[in-house]
């Protein structure tokens, strides 16, 4: 078993603990294993000691699992931001996911990132969310336009 191989974002408690017991002692590679390997075999045993800690406070985990799910659950973040702000921002009305498109997404390794918006028209809300593919955190980012000028010269 080579530890640095091994993909640990499914694991059960039992084989957590099983993964970190082991981590270094019985791995095929040993002998061999220079510093890169050992830091993706520690930050894999930090993410597993991170994820059971969160579980044991009940916290949620959110894992993304593609590209559709990821603008999916943006689409609901920017229902739900704008309902809740929708009068304290003066915006005027609440909507659904009827009224929120993707301008933009990319994936980047095990990270996410797509840009929001609404079709209410003059509201000038955008919103960037950003998936942190290693902590499993999604930060949001809403903007709004204050103005929109055109300039012909430099």
């Amino acid at each position: 078993m080579v530890g640095k191989l091994i993909d640990v974002t499914n694991f059960n408690p039992q084989e957590a603990v099983e993964f970190i017991r082991m981590r270094c002692t019985n791995c095929d590679i040993y002998y061999f294993c220079n510093g890169a390997d050992a830091k993706i075999c520690n930050d894999k045993v930090d993410y597993l000691l991170e994820k059971f800690r969160r579980n044991s406070k009940g916290e949620n985990e959110m894992i993304v699992t593609g590209m559709d799910h990821f603008q999916s659950v943006c689409k609901r973040k920017l229902v739900d931001w704008y309902n809740k702000h929708c009068e304290e921002n003066h915006l005027a009305m609440k909507i659904d996911l009827s009224n929120v498109f993707i301008v933009w997404s990319c994936k980047t390794l095990q990270n996410y990132k797509c840009l929001a918006s609404t079709t209410v028209s003059g509201d000038g809300i955008y919103a960037e969310y950003t998936y942190n593919g290693d902590k499993q955190e999604l930060y949001e980012d809403v903007y709004k336009k204050l103005t929109n000028t055109c300039h012909t010269e430099e």
